[in-house]
């Protein structure tokens, strides 16, 4: 009879769980429930915006919104659903903003005055939506495809670069579009960062975020290449 003790294979890692999507809110179908909906979302806007996302409760929500809990679950099963809604509503809010392709008069003025054709109107979205920067950066978790990804960013990107091209012909599509991701970012970026300061150092952000676009978008028009030139 054998003596040996039996090899024990270590146990298999079990796989990490998915994240849980937002589960699906009920749509209403009637302009009173369509009211009631909005009204819900925005209770939720301005309970983020003074809060945050991660600090924000249903309850609090639904005591903003002067609902009980049964009115906002009827259309939002939990918190997450909240958030995803006020994502979308941004999305639908910001498209028109930045389909800049669409309008010619964009593909001739004179580059400051395109920056300020730019960036004023998202700097009213910021203004007019204080929650939005708190959703952005909850939806956009590294490693995750938000629907900022996915149903605005790349169309932006696209409309950007459709309007760099009208302004540059000859341009390679492919330098054309990282030049337009860069506009993108650095448009959002300085602007995210300006409604996140004091009040008082809001203004002058602004005015350099129309700066570096100008400069960058000169330097896009001019072929000029400052790593070569400055060295």
């Amino acid at each position: 009879m054998s003596t040996r003790t039996p090899v024990r294979r270590p146990a298999r890692p079990k796989p990490a769980p998915r994240p849980a999507k937002p589960a699906r809110r009920r749509q209403p179908q009637q302009d009173r429930g369509q009211k009631r909906f909005e009204e819900v979302l925005d209770a939720a806007e301005q309970v983020i915006a003074e809060i945050g996302v991660e600090d924000m409760t249903t309850n609090a929500v639904a005591a903003r919104a002067g609902s009980g809990m049964g009115s906002l679950y009827r259309f939002f099963a939990n918190k997450d659903a909240l958030v995803a809604a006020l994502a979308e509503r941004y999305i639908r809010t910001m498209r028109p903003l930045t389909e800049y392709a669409e309008r010619p008069e964009l593909h001739v003025m004179p580059l400051a005055d395109l920056a300020d054709a730019i960036v004023d109107p998202l700097v009213e979205f910021f203004r007019s939506a204080p929650a939005y920067r708190h959703v952005w950066h909850a939806v956009n978790q590294p490693g995750s495809k938000s629907v900022f990804d996915c149903q605005l960013h790349e169309s932006v990107v696209a409309s950007v670069s459709a309007m760099m091209s009208a302004r540059v012909p000859g341009a390679k599509p492919k330098r054309l579009r990282v030049h337009a991701a860069t506009a993108v970012e650095l448009v959002h970026g300085m602007l995210s960062a300006a409604f996140a300061a004091p009040v008082a150092e809001r203004q002058p952000l602004i005015n350099e975020t129309k700066r570096l676009l100008t400069l960058y978008s000169e330097m896009i028009q001019t072929g000029d290449d400052p790593l070569v030139r400055l060295r």
